[in-house]
């Protein structure tokens, strides 16, 4: 009688120290997502925005302020041609044929902005637009920037990304690319073909499924959210 008692007592025993052990394990990959110190003001700056003031400020001033600084890009190089222009984060884009003559006259002051192309027809997924001279060029990405920002983290209740500049960007909740980025993935942060009156004002191009077959044009809608608390 005692030994089929204590054999069930030792298992059961066993069994519950298992599951402990279980319940306060952690995953080694698993990293807590920062508290997020948010950018204030921001819910009311949307708020005012209307259709109107596109008339109201045709040099886009009003606008230009959502624009993060990381979406500012400047011309470093280009071929003899000008069928391909180098970036100064050492991203590298092939120049459609339209387009090569156009680039050849711009400077490395100028400042350009990384678009989605908005033609579902094009070859050329992107298009640079030239703020300062007032001219966009359609481009493919061949060689990521050699400096580009990693995500460090994810929330993905929120739909918030941590990248390795330390600033936190929070995702479009329609996006269905979302779903395949990855802690690692590097991406480019680039403008929103409708920034001037989207809630998302930014385009995020996660240049790790730049070519996967799904995707027309792999970019998400973001917006700057704040940075990590610190204590």
């Amino acid at each position: 009688m005692r030994r089929l008692f204590i054999r069930p007592f030792l298992l059961v025993l066993s069994m519950a120290i298992l599951s402990t052990k279980i319940s306060f394990a952690v995953p080694e990959e698993e990293v807590i997502f920062p508290e997020v110190i948010a950018v204030e003001g921001e819910k009311s700056i949307l708020e005012s925005f209307k259709e109107d003031f596109l008339y109201r400020d045709p040099d886009d001033r009003t606008y230009i302020q959502r624009i993060h600084n990381d979406a500012y890009y400047h011309l470093v190089g280009f071929s003899a041609i000008g069928d391909v222009v180098q970036l100064h984060d050492g991203s590298k884009w092939e120049v459609a044929s339209s387009a090569q003559q156009r680039v050849l006259g711009w400077v490395q002051m100028d400042d350009i902005f990384i678009k989605p192309s908005a033609s579902w027809f094009s070859y050329y997924q992107y298009v640079l637009h030239n703020r300062t001279q007032n001219q966009v060029a359609e481009v493919n990405l061949i060689e990521p920037p050699s400096n580009a920002f990693q995500i460090v983290n994810i929330e993905p209740y929120h739909r918030l990304v941590h990248l390795s500049d330390n600033t936190i960007w929070q995702i479009d909740a329609t996006d269905k690319h979302f779903q395949h980025w990855r802690i690692g993935h590097r991406v480019i942060i680039g403008v929103n073909n409708r920034w001037r009156v989207a809630l998302f004002p930014n385009a995020i191009i996660n240049v790790d499924i730049n070519n996967i077959p799904y995707n027309r044009i792999p970019y998400s809608q973001g917006n700057f959210y704040g940075y990590p608390a610190v204590y």
